[in-house]
């Protein structure tokens, strides 16, 4: 939006509003989106077109109310992980079963043999990746890999403990 924004007035023959130029500093959409709404139905004028339909406006309405609230500072889409370090959007989180086993024999009154089977990752679950964060870009809101984690391992142990 913010690049739409700097684009338009430029069109119509008129510099940005004082308001205009504040909200472009900022990152919250819904006052981009406020100020976009009247360049647009200028812009509709200008060319000769229908202005923006009422359902159109108000889907998109909708649509940032959404996003809004979801983030309202938009720093989600902005950044993958926050300054903590954390995926910025929720994500499933890590699926790893890890599990064992041991059997113990004596050998005498010091001595004896343990048998372990481990296995790590044992479900062999995929954990999906955070979807794509870069709104109007093809990969907005897909997931397209998984986390690095990784196969099932087995590993079996035989000790003697003396």
């Amino acid at each position: 939006m913010k690049s739409i924004i700097r684009r338009i007035p430029s069109l119509l023959d008129r510099g940005l509003t004082d308001t205009e130029q504040r909200h472009l500093k900022e990152h919250k959409l819904d006052p981009l989106w406020q100020d976009l709404k009247p360049m647009l139905a200028d812009m509709c004028k200008v060319a000769g077109w229908d202005k923006l339909g009422a359902a159109d406006e108000e889907g998109v309405d909708s649509y940032i109310r959404r996003l809004t609230a979801l983030d309202p500072d938009s720093f989600s889409f902005r950044y993958r992980r926050t300054k903590k370090g954390v995926p910025s959007l929720p994500t499933e989180g890590l699926v790893n079963w890890d599990a064992a086993i041991n059997k113990q024999w004596p050998l005498g009154e010091k001595k004896r043999v343990q048998f372990r089977a481990e296995s790590f990752n044992l479900t062999k679950s995929a954990t999906f990746d955070s979807p794509g964060v870069l709104f109007g870009t093809s990969g907005f809101g897909k997931v397209s890999s998984t986390a690095r984690q990784p196969g099932r391992q087995i590993q079996f142990v035989l000790k003697f403990h003396f």
